[in-house]
């Protein structure tokens, strides 16, 4: 099993499928070409032999012509000049028959004679053969000896050894052969360092991926290629980063909500045995604020609550909202009746300027509602005694915005760019779950709007809600139903 699971890893690495899909077709290339040049070259270097003799035989046959003519056309007495005149310094073994296939001259300039009857058919011919005791290669080649109006006086047949040609070719042939051995190895070796180059990597991003898979997101990948594996490493890094970040607003938040929880829950039980010992009768102003009390933190843990559910279906995707034509101004209006109380008891003033304007808008006005509770409930706990706390509505373009503007302590240069980010609470030490403007920003954008917050440490913040118009959402939708 062991040795089956070694190989099935081997056929499905990165190498074994370029050694498959892409050496081997090389390879394959290379040994095809090396087989074309062998024929090629065998069959040339025949030819370059034959081209040889038969022009060497045009020669003589021209030699031949004019001693012919010399000796009034007799055959016999121009036989024995012209072999003199072409067998002079000559290697080639030449021999000269008469038509009927006699042999009237020869020279022995190799080693081994040709020992066949003459092939006396008309016109040339060309043989290869094998000296059955030596082994020795030779060419023969036989053609005519005519004279000027064609007629044939006699057939000469020459003859040459092969065996120094045969090895250089073999010696060529074994040159090729090394050649085409070298490239595919100059092949295999670069193809297999480019290859481990890629594969290195991917095994060292791999095994880091794992780690961060199991939670260790101090893992960071060593970047040595500005190519696609040093943009996947980057990536992973950035991920890595990300996950820690988030790891630690995770960490930070169940810290804060086990706190956030325990408080309202001390106070709920400390307040509800307190009343317990209490007498009606006497104790009646005690108990009133004991179950006022009681009543705000359950509020604060129903809250707490709500959060988190909208956080839960956030992630999993099922956050919904049910969309219908709705009055913003009646919304900020019911949620001013209830917080300009809260703002009084903190001694904070709140200031609503009237629009001139009706903004209405498509949308659910529940969620709405929650988005401007959440603002102004942030912008109470942020303001100090004594501060201000500004509402008004501004039309710009295709949208509707609501500006909430306090007097607060504002938010920090560094906190400002996270304080939409889920779990994040910064330095603030009041309550809440950190969840709050995170959830927010997702309910507006579902509505198609922007959520922006400005703020400078010391001097308040001021938070826009910008959400478009109920003209603009129609048309969006009448131009998506036209699409589908």
């Amino acid at each position: 099993m062991a040795e089956e699971s070694f190989f099935n890893t081997i056929k499905s690495s990165i190498t074994y499928r370029w050694f498959r899909s892409v050496f081997s077709v090389v390879l394959f290339f290379l040994i095809s070409v090396e087989f074309l040049f062998i024929g090629a070259y065998l069959g040339s270097y025949t030819d370059s032999v034959s081209e040889y003799i038969a022009s060497k035989h045009d020669t003589n046959m021209i030699s031949f012509q004019v001693l012919l003519k010399a000796h009034n056309y007799d055959l016999y007495s121009t036989v024995k000049p012209f072999y003199d005149e072409i067998t002079s310094g000559n290697e080639i073994m030449t021999e000269i028959f008469d038509t009927d296939g006699s042999l009237l001259v020869s020279t022995k300039g190799i080693s081994v004679s040709y020992n066949k009857e003459l092939d006396v058919t008309p016109g040339v011919s060309e043989t290869m053969y094998k000296e059955d005791s030596t082994g020795e290669r030779l060419f023969v080649y036989t053609a005519p000896l005519k004279d000027q109006v064609g007629k044939t006086y006699a057939h000469i047949r020459y003859t040459t050894t092969l065996d120094k040609m045969f090895v250089l070719e073999m010696a060529v042939i074994a040159v090729s052969i090394l050649g085409i051995a070298v490239v595919a190895g100059l092949v295999f070796i670069s193809g297999l360092y480019f290859i481990r180059s890629i594969v290195r990597p991917v095994e060292t991003i791999t095994k880091s991926a794992k780690q961060i898979s199991y939670g260790d997101f101090s893992i960071r990948i060593e970047k040595k290629y500005d190519d696609e594996i040093g943009n996947l490493s980057d990536a992973i890094n950035d991920m890595a980063s990300e996950l820690s970040k988030i790891d630690k607003l995770k960490n930070d938040f169940i810290s804060s909500i086990s706190h956030e929880l325990r408080t309202p829950l001390t106070a709920i039980r400390g307040w509800n045995e307190t009343i317990e010992m209490c007498d009606p009768e006497t104790d009646g102003e005690l108990i009133e604020k004991g179950l006022n009390i009681i009543s705000i933190e359950t509020d604060r843990l129903s809250t707490m609550v709500e959060e988190l559910l909208d956080y839960s279906k956030i992630q999993s995707g099922r956050f919904q909202i049910s969309k219908s034509r709705i009055d913003l101004l009646r919304i900020m209006m019911e949620t001013l009746d209830v917080y300009t109380q809260r703002a009084e008891q903190a001694n904070v003033s709140i200031e609503f300027e009237m629009p001139p304007f009706e903004p209405t808008i498509i949308g659910d006005g529940n969620r709405i509602k929650q988005v401007y509770i959440n603002v102004l409930d942030n912008a109470i706990k942020h303001t100090p005694a004594g501060g201000k706390i500004s509402v008004s509505f501004l039309k710009a373009g295709g949208g509707y915005s609501v500006i909430i503007k306090d007097t607060g302590a504002g938010i920090s240069e560094k906190d400002l760019p996270m304080v939409k980010e889920r779990f994040y609470k910064g330095a603030s030490t009041k309550p809440g779950s950190g969840l709050g403007l995170s959830i927010c920003n997702e309910i507006v954008t579902l509505h198609g709007g922007e959520l922006n917050i400005y703020s400078k440490e010391g001097e308040g913040t001021k938070v826009v809600i910008t959400l478009p118009t109920a003209d603009v959402t129609e048309e969006i939708e009448r131009i998506k139903t036209n699409n589908e």
